[in-house]
């Protein structure tokens, strides 16, 4: 009986304070939606950096020319495209992606140089 009284009187005091359950609500939602976009900001500023890792991981690698591929990464996929010189050029950079990728699918549209 107690209980009821109290939630009662909270009732009471919050709509003597012009506060409603709605708006409770509505400012719940609207947190929840500023959360939202934070954590799309931080995904697309971790892709980003990850875009910038995998493609200075590719220049640096010895023995491959990676001048002639190009990557671009979203929330689900790493897609490497261009040019290699050999097959084994082309694996090497699908290995260092897949490194990278955590839980992106590597697309790989590479080719091979005619010589």
């Amino acid at each position: 009986m107690q209980r009821h009284g109290l939630i009662t009187l909270t009732f009471s005091v919050l709509a003597l304070m012009g506060i409603s359950w709605a708006g409770e609500k509505k400012v719940s939602d609207a947190a929840q939606n500023a959360n939202r976009q934070n954590v799309a900001l931080a995904r697309m500023l971790l892709a980003s950096e990850t875009r910038g890792q995998l493609e200075e991981r590719l220049r640096i690698e010895p023995g491959l020319d990676s001048k002639k591929i190009q990557v671009s990464l979203s929330a689900k996929v790493i897609k490497l495209s261009g040019s290699v010189p050999t097959n084994d050029d082309r694996q090497k950079a699908v290995e260092i992606a897949r490194s990278y990728a955590g839980n992106r699918l590597v697309e790989d549209h590479l080719t091979i140089q005619n010589p």
